[in-house]
């Protein structure tokens, strides 16, 4: 078996075939190539590649430019999808029964998400990007109700509020949370991906496409670090909120939501595969690896 770090992929030889895993180059040659989410950090730069992956994350790269053809899964049944809890078609990898690859997981249920659930694996490659002791999220629910309670108040007291994430994710969680209110816009680049979510049944609320002209107060839901969105802020006196795990410990406004797993998580991953070898990747890696040497386990960053 061979495991090699290549951009923001991995190329795995493994039982006499070559496994090319996310974003790879294009150079790559491989048996099949899988892909875990549609992040564009994960996806794979090339065109008409035939992939194992979800129809919901086919759909999601297609938004993104990335036209994928789907692989026929029952040739490749050594290779089991399990749902990893991160955005919408997200899927993890265990490959011949023995390596399990994550991708970027959440091990908590979110309304019309599942979390990963993981199985028992050899061999485990682990993501990272919240690797470190310091990055503890708390509770989804929790965290939610202080975030809706904050809105509420701001409301009440006529505020304008942008919320601002990554477009692909949290967003499509929270359009689907604020079914309440009725002036609740999304940007263009929000709206597209609400779109799909709609198209694949996991949200019914996709908001009102942002066109300038709103009702306020109003909750606008935009891109994290949005020109666009500074400048309304700016012309309506809106209060932005970010929703992002790198949140936590920051002073600015905002709440630690994440699609990530935090550091315990994580932990808790680990233990539960009780793999022989760790691999750890993206983020924190460094970190990581050392806490689980630590902890017993033989465990190595992939670079």
């Amino acid at each position: 078996m061979e495991i090699r770090k290549t951009s923001s992929g991995l190329l795995l030889k493994y039982s006499g075939k070559r496994y090319a895993i996310d974003k790879v180059p294009k150079n790559i040659a491989a048996d099949i190539h899988l892909v875990s989410h549609a992040h564009t950090d994960h996806l794979p730069k090339a065109s008409n590649i035939r992939v194992l992956a979800s129809d919901e994350t086919i759909s999601l790269a297609r938004e993104r430019g990335c036209k994928y053809l789907k692989a026929d899964e029952d040739k490749y049944r050594d290779i089991e999808m399990i749902e990893s809890g991160h955005i919408l078609g997200s899927r993890a990898f265990l490959i011949g029964g023995k390596i399990l690859y994550t991708g970027d997981i959440n091990i908590y249920d979110r309304l019309f998400l599942k979390g990963f659930k993981p199985p028992q694996a050899e061999i485990l490659i682990i993501e990272a990007t919240y690797g470190d002791t310091r990055y503890r999220f708390g509770d989804f629910p929790k965290i939610l109700d202080k975030l809706l309670g904050t809105l509420s108040r701001y409301i009440l007291r006529g505020r304008n509020i942008i919320l601002q994430a990554h477009p692909l994710g949290k967003p499509q969680i929270i359009s689907e949370v604020l079914n309440w209110y009725p002036h609740t816009y999304v940007t263009q680049s929000v709206y597209r991906y609400n779109k799909i979510y709609e198209e694949h049944g996991a949200i019914k609320n996709i908001g009102i496409k942002w066109d300038g002209e709103p009702t306020q107060p109003f909750i606008l839901i935009s891109s994290m670090a949005s020109r666009s969105a500074s400048d309304i802020a700016e012309k309506y006196k809106a209060i932005q909120i970010t929703l992002s795990g790198w949140m936590v410990g920051n002073r600015t406004r905002g709440f630690p939501l994440s699609d990530h797993a935090d550091f315990y998580d994580l932990i808790r991953v680990v233990d539960r595969v009780s793999p022989k070898k760790v691999y750890t990747m993206f983020g924190f890696a460094d970190k990581l690896a050392g806490h689980l040497r630590n902890y017993g386990y033989e465990a190595e960053p992939l670079r």
